[in-house]
């Protein structure tokens, strides 16, 4: 059966790169697992869900005016009794055969039409066998996941080896400084064999490469068994302190007789066994007496896929979607079909409705099939969410393991940018400003700043217990009592103009509605970041109370100390070469300068692309500010480029990063505050935050009870496992990736975030 809409129909090719979302829906989390499928639209490639509820397939094609689509239906093989479990492997070395798994339906469908196609007519053969051999979108994305990306440096580009000479197999059998036989490196520039530090599962190490290196300044080792005869293997530069690529290692291996094409890889390399060490990590889920903890399914106990070492985000994103407020944001936008645009997995606002409603609706929260191959509840894959959020990110970007705390920072920063446009930020209910005060001790004048924040970061303090190696407990007043203790500090007194020292200290200005604290327990060791287990103890109620903790600001009788600040102003250095460059392509002179400066002086190239993404910028015809300076402080170019972006003018961007001292968020809040204001850059100083208004005072009660904290474990912040812990209903139930379970055992002490909701 044909139609006019496929008879007409233009084939597009399905080139190498071309994004194919064949896995999910764009818009929600339904996949080709669900009771209908997903229906591939074969103009774009675009997904979408044909569900009852929702329907993004349909609303595409009529929105889009493209009504052909593929619809990919696969249903569960059901397993054999003696079939054994399959093993986690990475990705790329061996790919699970879906065929083995699934059985895969396929149909043609007009939309518009309302009926099903002949699969046979014309090019469709050729069109549906490239569409299913493609990587889609989420395998693109997991695949380049798994390999970190690795370049070279100054180091492995200048190498200069010792003469040539032949390493004797002995020689190449065990460390020239013990008898360990495995993780083994060689030195690329004098072949001395070294074992390396003890660091990932328990591999054994006694750190003589890194000897070696402190001996005699050689920087550049290779771990031998990692080598293929493809010209991969693990390299590491001691100077740089970071894994990085020999584009030349045949050569520099060959320099010592090794010839390439004969390896054999037989160890991990450095990211396998740093995700071999995060998945094996023991996570409990039984109960004391051995029983298996009991799963929960539902709205609100869904579960996030590990994407591998995904597990950070997973529980920020439980976290933050925690929050009633933050959810109902989205929540309220899950059935507005206009928030889609030709690129919904591209999309801000798509993506962050398709998160709340896969957390919180239960439609992917339920019991899996008998035959299904995983125990738990399959959960949602926040593929599409984290390639977006992370976009440009070094880290985020990649499937290294990250910091809990800094996604978090990172994830409110990204939501606050996007939300301006829309003057709807949820996340100010996590929102909250300190007061910091310093009096001199010589005048006895003092200065208040107010520093916004959206976490509370306590330095535990680390007390052995007697001579062993464990740590004493230490309690969360402690921690509140540090963070707002006194402090002496060196300071020059721009009253006084004297050297001397100064009274600080800091407390509470204003209190947020959900409060985030980060316990750091963290020490270096051996170039490594080691997390130290001490013990966090709160009230037995789970409430902390933090009146006593709170700022009175200036109080009568006391003097403030006004900031004197020099006055300096100086032409912006900016690459002469360049703008003339521009110029001669019709640009005007000011235009070009702006272009170099807020592209950090990278080039002609860089520069025309970012005037040509700002045609009709009218900000960029404003006269060139000479460099104004605050205290020596000067808008970051890369912030200026940012905020311009957003919709701000580039003249008040300068002014609100250099009150702010280049801090963004800060900087997003003053120009908020100063949206009708005519801003000149000057550098007087604003004493806002020497005077508050007494209805500024947070004045209520500052009690706070326990929701939720992510705890990690593991050695490192940058390897281990994190899991969340969240209160619903007076119950506590763990998260940890896909598994939601009721909580047998409520670890508390062990937190890294605490997430508190005030009373």
């Amino acid at each position: 059966m044909s139609c006019e809409h496929l008879t007409n129909f233009v084939f597009n090719e399905v080139k190498y790169g071309t994004k194919v979302y064949k896995d999910e829906c764009t818009q929600c989390f339904d996949t080709q697992d669900s009771e209908n499928g997903i229906n591939v639209c074969l103009t774009c490639f675009n997904g979408g869900c044909c569900n009852e509820i929702y329907n993004h397939s349909l609303y595409h094609s009529q929105h889009f005016n493209h009504p052909l689509v593929m619809n990919i239906k696969r249903t569960l093989k059901p397993k054999k009794d003696d079939e054994p479990p399959q093993k986690i492997t990475k990705l790329e070395i061996v790919e699970e055969r879906e065929e083995d798994l699934y059985d895969t339906n396929i149909k043609i469908q007009c939309l518009e039409c309302n009926k099903e196609l002949d699969r046979t007519f014309g090019k469709l053969p050729e069109l549906i066998d490239s569409i299913l051999l493609a990587n889609s979108s989420k395998v693109q994305n997991e695949i380049n996941s798994w390999e970190e990306e690795i370049i070279s440096c100054t180091h492995t580009e200048n190498l200069k080896q010792c003469e040539p000479k032949k390493l004797e197999e002995q020689s190449l059998a065990h460390c020239s400084d013990c008898d360990l036989k495995e993780n083994l490196w060689l030195c690329m520039i004098c072949g001395n064999l070294g074992c390396g530090r003890q660091q990932y599962g328990g591999i054994g190490g006694n750190g003589h490469a890194l000897k070696h290196f402190e001996t005699t300044g050689h920087a550049v080792s290779c771990k031998l068994g990692t080598i293929t005869p493809e010209g991969n293997a693990d390299i590491y530069c001691y100077d740089c302190n970071d894994s990085k690529l020999d584009s030349h290692l045949a050569e520099h291996l060959n320099n010592f007789g090794i010839n390439i094409k004969s390896q054999k890889k037989t160890e991990k390399n450095i990211t396998e066994l740093q995700i071999e060490q995060n998945m094996n990590l023991d996570i409990k889920m039984t109960t004391k007496d051995g029983k298996d903890l009991q799963p929960v399914y539902g709205p609100g106990f869904t579960g996030i896929e590990n994407l591998g070492n995904s597990c950070y985000m997973a529980s920020v994103i439980q976290m933050i979607f925690s929050i009633p407020e933050i959810a109902q944001r989205y929540l309220d936008l899950s059935f507005d079909p206009t928030i889609a645009d030709s690129k919904p997995a591209e999309s801000y606002l798509c993506q962050m409705t398709k998160m709340a409603d896969g957390l919180l609706s239960g439609r992917y929260s339920k019991q899996p099939d008998e035959n299904a191959p995983q125990k738990f509840q399959k959960g949602i894959s926040p593929s599409m969410f984290k390639n977006l959020v992370g976009k440009g990110h070094s880290e985020f970007s990649t499937m290294k393991q990250q910091d809990a705390a800094e996604y978090y920072q990172y994830l409110l920063q990204y939501i606050e940018l996007n939300e301006k446009k829309y003057c709807n930020d949820p996340t100010n209910v996590l929102k909250f400003s300190l007061h910091e005060r310093l009096q001199c001790n010589q005048c006895k004048k003092v200065r208040y700043n107010k520093i916004n924040d959206n976490m509370v970061t306590f330095n535990v303090p680390a007390n052995k217990k007697g001579e062993s190696d464990e740590y004493e407990s230490v309690s969360f007043d402690t921690c509140l009592a540090n963070l707002t203790s006194e402090e002496m500090v060196d300071f020059n007194c721009p009253s006084c103009n004297t050297k001397t020292e100064a009274v600080k200290s800091t407390k509470f200005f204003s209190f947020p509605q959900y409060l985030v604290t980060k316990m750091e327990r963290m020490k270096l060791v051996n170039w490594v970041p080691q997390k130290l287990a001490i013990p966090i103890t709160l009230p037995e109620n789970k409430i902390i109370e933090l009146d006593a903790f709170r700022s009175q600001g200036l109080q009568d009788g006391e003097e403030v100390l006004e900031n004197v600040e020099e006055n300096e102003e100086e032409e912006p250095a900016v690459d002469e070469a360049a703008v003339s460059q521009l110029m001669e392509m019709g640009f005007s002179r000011n235009r070009c300068v702006r272009a170099i400066i807020a592209t950090d002086n990278n080039g002609a190239e860089v520069a025309m692309n970012w005037l040509f993404e700002r045609m009709d910028d009218p900000s960029l015809d404003d006269p060139i500010e000479k460099k104004s300076k605050k205290g020596g402080i000067t808008a970051d170019a890369g912030n200026i480029a940012l905020l311009v972006d957003m919709g701000f003018s580039s003249t008040k961007v300068e002014k609100a990063l250099i009150e702010t001292n280049n801090d963004i968020e800060r900087a997003i809040d003053w120009l908020s505050s100063h949206l009708e204001d005519d801003v000149e850059l000057t550098s007087g100083q604003s004493n806002e935050n020497n005077k508050m208004e007494e209805d500024e005072i947070d004045n209520k009660s500052a009690k706070y009870e326990l929701i939720g904290f992510i705890t990690h474990m593991g050695t490192s912040a940058h390897c281990g496992h994190y899991v969340i812990h969240l209160r619903h209903n007076n119950e506590w139930y763990l998260y940890n990736d896909e598994k939601v379970v009721k909580a047998d055992e409520v670890p508390i002490e062990n937190a890294y975030l605490y997430l508190f909701k005030r009373l």
